[in-house]
């Protein structure tokens, strides 16, 4: 952010620093007493925004407190303490001074809009500081819901301006969006951004290549929140094509991605055994630290096999996924038991009957501490569970209708309350066939 920050502030002037700090001085020097007031506070507000120039954000908020102070009681306009507030805002904002930030431009942006649409020039400036600062404040306290509205009256500020490097802002308002579960919100923007990073892409690659694989990933990630797997597939292999070459030249920061990318892939074009072969062997190519996408990837992979009737291959990668999922669980159980107990169940689908059998009963007990009672499938997959345990026990000629008949109640308490889910004309059929069962284990 800092990074973006001084890019912002500078408006893309590439300004020899020693200039700037010239210009401070003399402007210091300038602060001797002027005829009015209201001018000094002017003379103040130019001081602090020179300081801020100059990468001196604390020396310029001793300034502007002394700007603001003197604004207030002399500036009936309220054009000077509407620029001291919002350089004030970016100032605090730069030296971590968040809720600082806030309330400081949330002041600006009252005093400056109407400002702005009598007269844009100068104010347009100072408004779009202030917007900006309010949204980046936000998002870096994780305060998403008022980080959206902020940065969605910022962006249109500054699409026509490139040298702000605007898709960075855009994007920011797709991860906020997709971060509250606007998925479907997200999407547009995302796709602005890669429209935005293609021409960057060609004419200076070694800059925005990385930047448009990984709006590309964002794109399909939002893509399969959505439903629209079959449009997600080409974007996903063009994103995992430039994250290949990235890593092979050695950068190793594109591990990440290109792991999460990959395993999607995978997904996307058609989830066949052999796509997920593919993804799998991309992954364990990266290092240690890529574990979770690995271990995801075993797991994915173990149902296509299954439908493929190829058990063998699915029990081998179903047993390598809960080795490294006992692993992980041991630094974070809260996050990685519950994905064990899943990789369990699905294990209990293949093998002996009596490993089966065990792998079943392990995920239950796991999936009725690890997974939280709230998530909508919590009963669904316990219900689910609890079935395949009565199938095992019949046929190892052990009684089954304890296990069948927590189901059933299960099913029918989620047919009663049925989650919002795209799984709910289900629940019926399944209630059904857990039912069945029990009438078959009773005799």
């Amino acid at each position: 952010m800092r990074e973006r920050l001084r890019r912002y502030i500078d408006m893309a002037v590439d300004e020899d620093p020693d200039a700037i700090l010239g210009r401070v001085e003399k402007l210091t020097r300038a602060m001797r007493p002027v005829r009015t007031k209201r001018r000094h506070a002017r003379n103040l507000v130019a001081l602090a925004r020179e300081q801020d120039r100059a990468n001196r954000p604390r020396d310029a908020l001793v300034v502007l407190d002394e700007a603001v102070t003197l604004a207030r009681r002399v500036d009936r306009e309220g054009d000077v303490l509407a620029r001291a507030l919002a350089i004030q805002a970016v100032c605090r904002l730069r030296i971590d001074d968040n809720e600082g930030a806030i309330d400081v431009a949330t002041e600006a942006i009252r005093l400056l809009e109407p400002l702005a649409a009598r007269k844009p020039r100068p104010y347009a400036f100072y408004l779009r500081q202030a917007r900006w600062a309010l949204a980046m404040a936000h998002y870096d306290l994780d305060q998403l819901a008022e980080a959206v509205p902020a940065l969605e009256r910022y962006i249109p500020m500054v699409r026509a301006m490139p040298e702000l490097r605007p898709w960075e802002e855009i994007n920011m308002l797709a991860a906020a969006l997709f971060d509250l579960d606007r998925a479907a919100d997200a999407l547009p923007h995302v796709v602005e951004v890669v429209r935005l990073l293609r021409p960057l892409t060609v004419t200076d690659p070694a800059t925005h290549e990385a930047q448009l694989a990984e709006a590309l990933a964002f794109e399909v990630n939002c893509r399969l929140h959505t439903g629209q797997w079959h449009e997600a597939c080409d974007i996903a292999a063009e994103s995992v094509a430039i994250l290949r070459r990235l890593v092979d030249a050695g950068q190793d920061q594109y591990q990440e991605p290109l792991a999460k990318v990959s395993f999607n892939f995978a997904q996307v074009s058609g989830g066949e055994p052999e796509h997920f072969s593919e993804a799998i062997g991309i992954i364990r190519g990266l290092s240690d630290a890529q574990t979770p996408y690995l271990a995801g990837a075993l797991y994915v992979s173990m149902r296509p096999l299954i439908d493929a009737g190829r058990d063998e291959e699915a029990l081998t990668a179903g047993t390598e996924a809960a080795a490294l999922y006992r692993r992980l669980a041991e630094t974070d159980p809260d996050y990685y038991a519950s994905l064990l107990a899943l990789v369990l169940f699905e294990l209990g689908r293949v093998g002996e009957p009596a490993e089966r059998l065990a792998n079943l009963e392990e995920a239950v007990r796991l999936w009725r501490v690890a997974a939280s009672p709230e998530q909508s499938n919590f009963a669904d997959i316990l219900a689910a569970m609890l079935v395949d345990i009565a199938s095992c026990l019949d046929e190892i000629g052990q009684d089954g209708r304890a296990a069948a008949q927590e189901a059933v109640e299960l099913y029918r308490e989620i047919v009663r309350n049925p989650p919002e889910d795209v799984y709910s004309d289900w629940y019926p059929e399944r209630l059904a066939k857990a039912e069945a069962l029990l009438r078959r284990l009773s005799g």
